[in-house]
């Protein structure tokens, strides 16, 4: 005997923090006076925060003195923890103190639903029956009183929970005193002992001791919360295991607190000891399993003992169940199980088994149920099984008296509500039918209401596999009861998956109140090996409908003389195109076997085999019966639209073999591909032989492509083409790509056409598919030359499947096919012996012999668009003979056509090089009539011969453009050239600078009005930054003037270089800038964008008559160096000029006095003086609109040195002068 210092798990800290008071365990003797006093160590802990908060001695006192009650407190920074130490109860007389379990939320107890339980273990010593009476535990809840148990006790597993024994016990009462509460919580604890309404007897005949479980599990208290119980840390060794915990008792396990530690909880089990009965009479382990891969949402199931008590149940399941319940009893036992809900669409396989082995299996439909009674524990297993029961043997007679071997496979399966069928004598009620028709029992369905509950009961399998002229003869009764009418129909259905029909004639919906024999016929049985029946009753508050001595009966069927047998299964399932040519239904063959064939009424079939001597039957489509059958060929026509079979045997004695053959079938006419109804055609369009296709629905994988020949001297127009593929589905669209031949292969795309087919027509079958003849009516003609030429398609259907392009090793036509694997870049024969079935049709013209130069042996160089200034364009530099430009021309204009050498032979033709427009010795003078592109050709003669020697192609049109220079009194730089002989990068840069200098005379101003530049690029700037420099000893120095966002007032194109238009751009300079410069040297700089964000290119020329050549600067301007060519840029700088002197000006309206000046300064003017502005010699502005006081201008602010004037008088009229400040 062992018994434990126990501890407590409560709610200390709040509902959400749990504390456990655990104790030692501690070893005793059995003692009938109580026992020792001792003196333990207790840890408290916090379950959430895993941390040991207290440690400490306790004293335990025996049941007969008084028990102490040790108050202690622990305090941490936050929380203040109670708890109480109490005293264990001392053993009864044959009593055993076993550990509990206290948990964290033990569930209310509902019977039959989901509630947390727990189990410990009790010893029963060998050679002991122990009748437990009385379990004592003890608990403590937040708040209220406990209320009722469930108990349930198991067999041990290997130290675990194992079968249940027996029934469980719900709602178990019990005697529950207040024990105070626990510590300074307020929390109550009770004492509560449960006895079982009758001792639970546990025999042990064995020399062993033996384990058993109880488990426990409390409902809500009287407040609505929960209990917990008692419960201490497992230590080891023990001879008792710890505790287990479940949900429901379905899935068992250790338990383990938070702390990953296995604990017991405190129990007393209470009863009478006695030496145990030899036999050991408990009953047998009985075991559940319901499964399956479906949902199981409307299954439930339940067994029971003889006192109608629930052992064990399960359900409802989710997706792809498997559930396996064990429990301990004697029998007789019943199991039921149902498939019943608003869908009736589970369908749970099951099995009930004992130690001799599945007694009960089978699998229901949806809305159905099957009951299972007198189970016991010496049943032995049925030999078969509702599930494999099959009903072969003819006449059959279901009596439905309980001794009836297949009643139990009957089965329920409910049409509306789920109102069984019994089996009773009669129908009862009161009625006429009181008794069977034979025997004891018949069925009956009934329910005292106005409810239409409706239900079928349904037959185990009929196999008619060897039958015919099958029929039903039943006995039955449907008595009225004051006009309330019950109503029952007979079913059948010749597949388990199948749907039911009534069989005609089958509908009782009047009075028949006495046993009435009714004989029918079964539709559609003969031959059938999966056959059911079904009576289906009609509740409408009659006395009920009852069936008794049912007999199905048979006739054996006459030996078919077809081969009907298969040992080789089948192989192949075909429907047909009828196409008047042989389609294969299956290659690779075996005899004995067959394939199914989709056959329509009053068509004629041929089923041949490629070995002449094969015997064929065509039989239905459950191989029941001949057909046809004979040596190969066989015709047959069906006058039933169906599958058939279609066998092959060695011979007429259906002996079979291993060997190849291939299965054939012909049905339709013939029909006949006609070649296109045009002049010209090329390619292998029509072919009977079939004998390989290549995809052509999928270009990134693969491409394929057949070659062509367009004859010397002959235009070909395409109008049609024509292609034969190899699918189930009609190709929807279609891309043909027309490559010109390179070297034999596939080359550039020079062509597309893109359409749906025009037709198709289905005319042979290969490959198990069909083979459509597709034409396709071109909306725009292809027209070729004289050449070799490729037809590469691309297919695709609307289904998204696989397109093959059919291929025929009797082709005629060119190269064989080829195929590419990475996109066009390279091609590799298909087959040697291979051509694809296609046409191209249409037009053919002879060719007028030309007098010009198309060929090119060294292709295009060049692309240009004339800009049309009067003057040669560059259309191609490094250009060679035997090769051509691109030209884009405007309609109605005359174009020069030349070459850098004067003897070449120019040819112009349309885009594609296909026909002459002009030609001649260079120059060639041409006008075309339409916009568009054209080809410009050079050859050495007009022998079209070509080499590699260099040479410019020209252009010229419309009329020269003359460039003027500004119309100002002065202009500087070289702003009018011929010669363009380079061009400076002057793009927007943050380092890169460009300059040319400029140079004003002695004795000279200029204000400047207008600045030119001219650059060589297909765009016109959109924004410029002009810099005005100082000279730096003869480089670009300190930026004096800048002009910002500088737009073109005038953009001319007037000249091209290096492929490119000129332009000459006028910049009009805003005359308030004041941009006054004196004699001396200046750098222009300017830096461009344009709207592109290319290159702006500032036009050189070797023809400079000024200054420096121009300089370049790639860091921003800090250093300079001249152009390695010392070329200069063209430009001008232009405005008004003034000239510098003294008083004697020779303008006699104008006068100025005295120079050298000390105070003031006189000025004298015809014209008023509007405004004086005055400048340092370095150009900078020192005065700005001074006015006249007098004709006299004060001197006295300026600093003593050499300043220039600058007077506005009225009409714009500018006069400067240079004077000396003393």
């Amino acid at each position: 005997m062992m018994y434990n210092l126990f501890s407590v798990r409560s709610l200390f800290l709040g509902l959400s923090a749990f504390l456990i008071l655990t104790a030692q365990l501690v070893a005793a003797p059995w003692q009938s006076d109580g026992f020792q006093s001792q003196s333990e160590d207790f840890q408290l802990r916090s379950l959430n925060l895993n941390q040991k908060v207290f440690t400490g001695g306790f004293y335990f006192k025996a049941e007969t003195q008084t028990a102490a009650s040790t108050f202690n407190l622990f305090n941490s920074a936050d929380k203040t923890y109670f708890f109480e130490d109490f005293s264990v109860l001392a053993p009864e007389s044959c009593s055993q103190i076993f550990t509990g379990d206290t948990y964290n939320g033990v569930g209310f107890v509902d019977a039959g639903s989901n509630h947390l339980k727990a189990a410990n273990d009790f010893i029963v010593p060998g050679g002991t029956k122990f009748s437990l009476q009385t379990i004592k535990l003890e608990v403590v809840t937040l708040s209220g009183m406990p209320t009722t148990f469930d108990v349930s006790f198991y067999k041990d597993n290997m130290q675990g929970v194992g079968a249940q024994i027996g029934a469980a016990y719900y709602g178990l009462s019990a005697s529950i005193t207040e024990n105070g509460v626990f510590g300074q919580t307020g929390y109550p604890q009770w004492t509560v002992e449960i006895t079982m309404p009758t001792p639970i007897e546990f025999n042990n005949p064995a020399t062993e001791d033996e384990h058993f479980w109880v488990g426990i599990s409390t409902a809500l208290t009287t407040t609505s919360n929960f209990a917990y119980w008692v419960s201490s840390l497992y230590e080891t060794p023990s001879a008792t295991y710890p505790t287990w915990q479940s949900l429901n008792g379905s899935i068992w396990q250790v338990y383990e607190d938070t702390g990953g530690e296995h604990v017991e909880g405190l129990m007393t089990v209470s009863g009478e000891c006695d030496d145990a009965d030899p036999a050991g009479n408990e009953g047998c382990t009985w075991t559940v399993h319901v499964w399956d891969d479906f949902f199981g949402d409307e299954v439930s199931w339940t067994l029971k003992d003889s006192s109608n008590n629930t052992l064990i149940s399960g359900g409802n399941y989710s997706l792809g169940y498997d559930e396996t319940k064990a429990v301990i009893s004697e029998g007789p036992l019943t199991f039921y199980i149902e498939a019943m809900g608003a869908s009736n669409d589970n369908k749970p396989h099951y099995e009930v088994s004992n130690e001799n082995g599945v007694l009960v299996s089978g699998r229901l439909n949806g809305g159905t149920q099957a009951t299972y009674t007198d189970l016991n524990c010496d049943s032995e297993p049925p030999g078969e099984t509702c599930e494999t029961a099959v009903i072969d043997s003819f006449p059959f007679t279901e009596t439905f008296e309980d001794d009836s071997p297949l009643r139990d496979c009957w089965l329920n399966e409910f049409v509306n509500g789920t109102v069984n069928w019994t089996y009773r004598a009669g129908a009862g009620n009161g009625g006429s039918v009181q008794t069977a028709h034979g025997g004891a029992k018949n069925a009956n369905f009934s329910a005292e209401t106005y409810v239409q509950f409706a239900t079928k009961l349904t037959s185990p399998r009929f196999d008619f596999s060897a039958m015919q002229n099958a029929t039903l003869n039943f006995w039955y009764a449907n008595q009225s009861w004051v006009g309330d009418q019950n109503e029952l129909r007979v079913y059948y259905k010749d597949s388990a998956d199948g749907s039911w029909t009534v069989i005609p004639g089958a509908v009782y919906t009047s009075n028949a109140n006495a046993w009435t024999e009714v004989t029918l016929d079964l539709p559609e049985s003969a031959g059938k090996s999966d056959y059911y029946i079904a009576f289906e009753g009609l509740n409408n508050w009659g006395y009920g409908v009852v069936v008794d001595d049912m007999t199905v009966d048979a006739e054996l069927a006459p030996e078919d003389p077809g081969c009907l047998d298969a040992p080789n299964g089948q192989w192949g399932n075909y429907t047909p195109f009828c196409t008047g040519t042989p389609e294969m239904v299956a290659d690779l063959a075996w005899t004995g076997e067959y394939s199914i064939v989709n056959l329509t009424a009053g068509v004629e079939y041929t089923f041949s085999s490629s070995v002449e001597t094969d015997f064929i039957t065509i039989s239905d489509e459950d191989g029941t019966a001949s057909l046809a059958y004979g040596q190969s060929p066989v015709v047959f026509t069906p006058d039933t639209t169906a599958a058939y079979r279609f066998y092959t045997h060695l011979d007429d004695q259906c002996n079979t073999d291993n060997s190849f053959r291939e299965r054939i079938i012909q049905c339709g006419s013939p029909v006949i591909i006609e070649e296109p109804d045009y002049d010209c055609f090329q390619g292998d369009g029509i072919t009977q032989s079939l004998d390989d296709a290549i995809l052509i629905s999928d270009s990134d994988f693969v491409m394929a492509a057949d070659d062509y020949t367009v004859a010397e001297g002959i235009e070909f127009t395409i109008r049609q083409i024509t292609m034969d593929v190899n699918q189930l589905e009609i190709p929807n669209n279609a891309v043909f790509n027309i490559r010109e031949d390179n070297g034999g292969v596939p080359g550039n795309i020079i062509e597309t056409a893109e359409m749906a087919p025009t037709s198709s027509v289905l005319y042979a079958v290969s490959f198990g598919d069909p083979v459509y003849h597709l034409t396709f009516d071109l909306v725009t003609p292809i027209v070729l030359g004289e050449g070799t030429y490729w037809i590469q398609p691309e297919m695709t259907a609307s289904g998204e499947g696989d397109v093959w392009w059919v291929a025929t090793a009797a082709g005629s036509t060119g190269a064989p096919a080829v195929w590419s694997f990475d996109s066009g870049a390279s091609w590799e024969v298909y087959d040697a012996e291979i051509n694809m079935v296609f046409f191209v049709a249409g037009d053919c013209e002879e060719i007028p012999e030309e007098s010009g130069c198309l060929d090119a042996p060294f292709g295009q160089w060049g692309d240009y668009t004339p800009v049309c200034f009067g003057s040669p364009e560059v259309v191609a530099d490094i250009a060679w003979p035997g090769e051509y430009s691109i030209v884009h021309l405007t309609a109605g204009v005359e174009y020069t056509f030349s070459s850098s050498v004067e003897t070449d032979f120019i040819t112009i033709s349309d885009e594609d090089g296909t026909e002459s427009l002009a030609f001649g010795q260079s120059p060639l003078v041409w006008t075309p009539d339409q916009n568009g592109a054209y080809r410009f050709y050079t050859h050495l003669d007009d022998q079209c011969n070509s080499d590699t020697t260099f040479r410019d192609r020209l252009i010229q049109c419309g009329d020269p453009i003359i460039i003027e220079e500004p119309d100002f009194s002065c202009v500087f730089g070289d702003g009018i050239t011929s010669s363009f002989d380079d061009a400076f990068n002057i793009t927007e840069s943050a380092v890169y600078r460009v300059a040319d200098d400029f140079t004003i005379e002695p004795d000279m101003t200029l204000l400047v009005r207008q600045i030119t530049i001219d650059v060589n690029q297909p765009e016109i700037p959109d924004n410029a930054t002009i810099n005005i420099r100082e000279d730096n000893m003869g480089m670009p120095g300190e930026v004096l003037y800048t002009i910002e966002n500088a737009v073109p007032t005038e953009a001319i194109a007037y000249a091209s270089a290096f492929g490119d238009p000129i332009y000459h751009l006028v910049y009009d300079v805003d005359p308030n800038l004041q941009i006054l410069l004196t004699e001396g040297t200046y750098w222009i700089e300017p830096k461009m964008t344009v709207p592109s964000g290319t290159v702006v290119w500032w036009l050189a020329t070797s023809a400079n008559t000024q200054g420096s050549p121009a300089h370049m600067s790639d860091d921003d301007g800090t250093t300079w160096n001249p152009n390695d060519d010392n070329l200069d840029t063209v430009f001008f700088v232009a405005g008004d000029c003034g000239f510098v002197g003294t008083n004697d000006i020779t303008d006699s309206d104008f006068a100025y006095w005295p120079n050298p000046v000390k105070d003031e300064l006189n000025i004298s003017s015809k014209k008023p003086v509007e405004s004086v502005s005055v400048f340092n010699l370095a150009g900078q502005k020192m005065i700005d609109g001074l006015k006249l006081n007098n004709g006299r201008i004060s001197m006295k602010t300026l600093a003593p040195g050499t300043y220039v004037f600058r007077v506005m008088l009225e009409g714009n009229k500018v006069e400067t002068f240079k004077i000396i400040k003393k």
